[in-house]
Formats: structure tokens, sequence, C-alpha cells
């Protein structure tokens, strides 16, 4: 038996991420195995950095082993720092994808000028305008505290009893109930201030930096939230989840906040 796991030509070929060019070699059985193994462990509840440090450690180690150089340059050094400058949970699903597959589209060389770079985002709040690019690692451990905050606070909301639990009184209930809410609270403000945190960065008018609450005071809870999934992912709603018309309707493209 014969097996052929991709011809060279499309094992060789060039990408370019950052401010670097990869190789598309395959994703082989060892990587795919850890690659897998630290996909489950980040479900399991794990701290921001925890999950982040375990992603950038595979991807530091994937990349390393497909970065192109010259036979008359050095080699460049993929570390930590790069990975968290330059990936993030908007892109690494994509690369991952490409790496394992060979494919991004219809087809399997990438076409002209497509790359896996971190996407552009754009928000414009009021008469405040946010633009940038979408959340890299680096990101999301430089406001690790807000997002422990919220972690913490949801993990707690997570710990009322059931109603039905013997000899569990009335007044446990209240005093569990009023609990779970200022936790709820304690959710959405810290939410709030981490959102702010990242918009703030992405300043493009000049104009002050804005708080947490200041969003609250003009944004809905679900406009909040899709506001750090934009943020996130990189993609904007669909059109009939952020109830807004296109740009050729007169309305805008941009992920609405005040519509």
């Amino acid at each position: 038996m014969r097996i052929v796991a991709a011809t060279k030509t499309f094992q060789q070929l060039r990408f370019p991420l950052g401010d670097q060019k990869f190789i598309s070699a395959r994703l082989h059985g060892e990587e795919e195995l850890i690659y897998q193994e630290v996909s489950v462990v980040n479900t399991l509840g794990l701290p921001l950095q925890e999950i982040t440090a375990n992603t950038v450690g595979f991807l530091v180690s994937l990349l390393r082993n497909r970065v192109w150089h010259g036979p008359d340059t050095p080699r460049p050094d993929i570390d930590e720092p790069w990975v968290q400058r330059y990936l993030g949970p908007s892109n690494e699903p994509e690369l991952m994808a490409y790496l394992r597959t060979g494919h991004r589209g219809p087809g399997l060389v990438p076409a002209p000028g497509e790359h896996w770079d971190l996407p552009p985002v754009k928000l414009e709040l009021e008469d405040r305008v946010f633009e940038g690019l979408a959340l890299s690692y680096q990101d999301l451990l430089a406001y690790s505290e807000e997002y422990s905050a919220l972690e913490r606070a949801e993990r707690a909301q997570n710990l009322m009893r059931s109603t039905d639990e013997v000899n569990v009184t009335l007044a446990q209930v209240q005093t569990e109930g009023r609990q779970i809410i200022q936790e709820r609270s304690t959710v959405v403000r810290a939410e709030a201030a981490a959102t702010a945190a990242l918009l703030n960065a992405r300043r493009q008018d000049g104009g002050e930096e804005i708080s947490g609450a200041w969003l609250l005071e003009r944004v809905t809870l679900d406009q909040l939230t899709a506001v750090r999934t934009y943020l996130t992912s990189g993609k904007e709603p669909e059109p009939e989840e952020a109830q807004t018309p296109k740009a050729e309707d007169g309305g805008s493209e941009n992920i609405p906040i005040n519509a």
C-alpha cells in the first residue's frame, strides 16, 4: 500500500502572516493530537490567561516548523510575543483549518492578496469612531484582569442552589438571590470596562478615553455583548440581528450601536 499525504507542491506553498511568510505543510499526526488536546483542555473552564498560554504555546511550535526564509537569510524567531501580536481568536481557527485541510475557500491555492492576518474592525458610537484590528492574544492578555473579574463573577452566579434542595430555607434562597443579582451587575460592569479599554486602543477621532460607565449609558446590554463579539471575531452581525440597513440603502455597514 502506498500513502500519499499531499503533493510536494501543496505542502510548500508560501502564505503571509504578520511580517513573515510560512509554508503550507499540513499538520502531521502528532501535531493534530496536540492540537486536539489543547482544544479540549481549553474547554474545561480554565482562566483566560491559561487558555491563551496553551493556545499560543502550541502555535509557536507549529509556526516555527513552517516559517519560510531565504537560503542566505537566518530563520526568523517565531516566539510567544510574535504569536500574541499577530494571532487571535478571529484568525487562528482559519489558519488551523488551512493547515489541517489545505483548503482556503473553493481551491487549494489562496487567491492573490489572500492572507491570514487579524481582520479589520470599525465601530461608530454616537460621534466617536473606533477602528483597528480584531483582538489579538496580546489584547486578551493586556486586559486579563477585567476578563478575570468576569470569569469570577460568572462562576459565582452558577453557585446558587436549587430551591428544591433539602433544608434550603426561604431566607437562604432570598439571600442567594440577592447575591446573584449583585454578581450579575458585577459581570456586566466588568464587561463594559474591558470593552471600553479595548475600544480606547482603537480610537481614531482624537477624543478622550471612554469608560465602562460611559459605554453603559449609551448601549443596551445586548449591544454591549455584540460589540465584544465583533471585536473578538472580526465578523459583523447578520443584518437581521444588527437591525440596520446596508450602505446601499442609506445606512451604515459598521456594527450599529445607537441605531
